[in-house]
């Protein structure tokens, strides 16, 4: 200043940037002085400090627009002190909430507390909204939500709450986070797409994964359900497991493809059970059940070897009974005790079985008798008669007849 200036121009609205705008001073609006007339009390301004005033007076109106506004200028660092509460905008724009010196942005992600954002919808059935009037054009974005800083580990960029209690999470990689089971509800007709990546040998149209690796098998991948009732279900193995009964099936009115219910897997053509494998046609040496089309167009027979390669041994006994549920190849191993009846056991229309007798190191061991009625047994017109040497053996093929129902021989090769 000069000295026929004795006065700085006013601070007031001049901080485009600083850490905090100046306040003023006696340096810009001067010190009271004291009247040299009596009483001394007395006091007075100058014309140049009654300036300064009128200048400050004109400039914040001009800042509020006459009371209209509240204009705040950008800093570039919190203008608050430790003990001090307010409000700034930073020089990149972001709006700041300040509480004992601690600055939060507007929103959450500073330092301080949450703040809130509270937009009143001018419908008050509505509740609150935020409103976007950005226009429909090229790359406009309606709302972004953005943290000033890079988010890592557990730090979540969003969370949606009912009440305080959180129901959905967006975490800082973008992914959805729900502590519960999160559903998608659609009006009538409505249909959810999910858009993978572009057509190739790589695209997934959808992936779920869990976060861990799950080895217990009760662990489900993907339940879908009708109601809430689970109709089929992914395992963690990869298993698919349907879990509909047979009213389920029933009222639907499946007409083409398959449904398990009742302990069977059904096939469905034209809307008929085309095809019906019962459970325990899928485990070994059982009875299949087996429903092959309609009754004009069904298998003239239903494929007899259920055991092939399946081998059996018989000890010698005076009686014995052939399975061939047990084995379609059956060894009698002969010893001391001899044989004196061999029943046998219903097969199926052409079964093959394969008998083989041998004998033990001693040597001399017979069968005196074979079954000849039901089920029983059918030599040609040569009569069977056990190779004697010791530790040789027979080998004599039988195919069932089902009209005779009895094991008719085919072959048979001796003292091997």
């Amino acid at each position: 200043m000069s000295t026929t200036d004795y006065l700085s121009s006013i601070s007031f609205g001049t901080a485009t940037g600083g850490a905090a705008g100046a306040a003023e001073t006696t340096t810009t609006l001067g010190t009271a002085r004291l009247d040299r007339q009596v009483p001394p009390s007395q006091y007075q301004v100058s014309g140049l400090q009654i300036s300064r005033l009128v200048e400050l007076a004109i400039a914040m109106s001009a800042h509020s627009k006459g009371g209209t506004r509240l204009k705040v200028i950008k800093q570039t660092s919190n203008p608050f002190s430790a003990a001090e509460s307010g409000f700034y905008i930073s020089a990149a724009g972001s709006a700041f909430t300040v509480v004992d010196g601690v600055a939060t942005a507007i929103g959450g992600g500073g330092g301080g507390t949450t703040q809130t954002i509270d937009v009143i919808n001018a419908t008050a059935a509505t509740g609150k909204s935020i409103t976007s009037a950005v226009a429909n054009a090229g790359t406009n974005v309606g709302l972004i939500f953005n943290n000033s800083t890079t988010l890592s580990g557990t730090t979540l960029l969003a969370s949606f709450r009912n009440n305080g209690t959180e129901k959905l999470a967006v975490d800082n990689g973008g992914a959805l986070v729900t502590p519960g089971t999160m559903t998608l509800s659609a009006g009538a007709g409505s249909v959810y797409a999910l858009s993978g990546s572009a057509d190739g040998p790589s695209a997934v149209g959808l992936s779920i994964t869990s976060v861990a690796t799950w080895a217990n098998t009760s662990a489900k991948l993907l339940d879908v359900q009708n109601g809430f009732a689970s109709v089929f279900y992914v395992a963690a193995n990869g298993q698919i497991v349907t879990t509909l009964n047979t009213s389920a099936i029933a009222v639907g009115g499946l007409t083409e493809g398959f449904g398990y219910f009742s302990g069977a897997m059904y096939f469905y053509a034209g809307g008929s059970a085309v095809v019906n494998l019962g459970s325990a046609a899928l485990a070994p040496q059982v009875d299949l059940g087996l429903t092959s089309g309609a009754s004009g167009k069904r298998w003239s027979e239903t494929w007899s070897r259920r055991y092939a390669g399946v081998e059996q041994t018989v000890a010698a006994a005076a009686t014995i009974s052939l399975d061939p549920a047990l084995g379609e190849t059956i060894r009698i191993t002969l010893g001391a005790t001899g044989i004196t009846t061999i029943n046998g056991a219903a097969g199926y229309p052409g079964e093959v079985i394969r008998v083989e007798v041998i004998q033990d190191g001693s040597g001399g061991r017979t069968i005196s008798g074979w079954s000849t009625g039901a089920n029983g047994f059918q030599f040609s017109s040569t009569a069977y008669t056990v190779t004697a040497t010791a530790s040789k053996r027979d080998l004599i093929t039988f195919a069932w007849d089902s009209v005779a129902a009895k094991w008719i021989e085919q072959s048979r090769s001796m003292g091997m």
